[in-house]
C-alpha cells in the first residue's frame, strides 16, 4: 500500500506487492504479478446508545396518558472517538397535541458530531383514557 495513504475511508488502488521477513526487511524476491488491485474497507467508530421518546405538547383531558414504542429501541452512532463518548442515549420528540386515538409518528434521529442510522424511527402513540 502507498506510504501516503492513511485510511480514513474505504480505499481502492494498485499495490506492488513484495516478500517481507518477519521483521519487516524487504526480501530479495521475484512476485509474479508484481501489482494487484486491493480494496480495502474501513469501518468507521460506532456504538449503539438507547432512543428515549419526549412527549411534548397538551394531553388531551379525556386520558391519564400516553404510552409509547419505538421501531427501534436501540440506534447506532458514527463518528470521533471524542464524540462517540459524549453520547449515552438519544431523545427525540413526539407531539401528542391533539392525540386522542393510537397514532403513529416518524421522528427524525440526530446527535451532534455523529452520524445515526436509522435517521428515522416510527413512534406509536397510545392513549390511555381516564376511568
Amino acid at each position: 500500500m502507498p506510504s501516503d495513504v492513511l485510511l480514513t475511508d474505504n480505499y481502492t488502488g494498485k499495490v506492488s506487492l513484495r516478500a517481507v521477513d518477519s521483521s519487516g526487511k524487504t526480501l530479495p524476491a521475484i512476485i509474479n504479478p508484481s501489482v494487484v488491485r486491493m480494496k480495502v474497507n474501513v469501518d468507521k467508530l460506532s456504538k449503539y446508545v438507547p432512543l428515549n421518546v419526549k412527549l411534548t405538547g397538551t394531553m388531551d383531558s379525556s386520558l391519564s396518558t400516553i404510552k409509547t414504542s419505538v421501531s427501534s429501541e436501540k440506534v447506532k452512532i458514527y463518528g470521533q472517538q471524542t464524540a462517540l463518548d459524549k453520547i449515552t442515549s438519544i431523545t427525540v420528540s413526539a407531539d401528542i397535541t391533539g392525540v386522542r386515538a393510537e397514532k403513529k409518528i416518524e421522528a427524525t434521529v440526530s446527535a451532534d458530531g455523529v452520524s445515526v442510522k436509522p435517521g428515522t424511527v416510527e413512534i406509536t402513540l397510545s392513549p390511555v383514557k381516564k376511568k
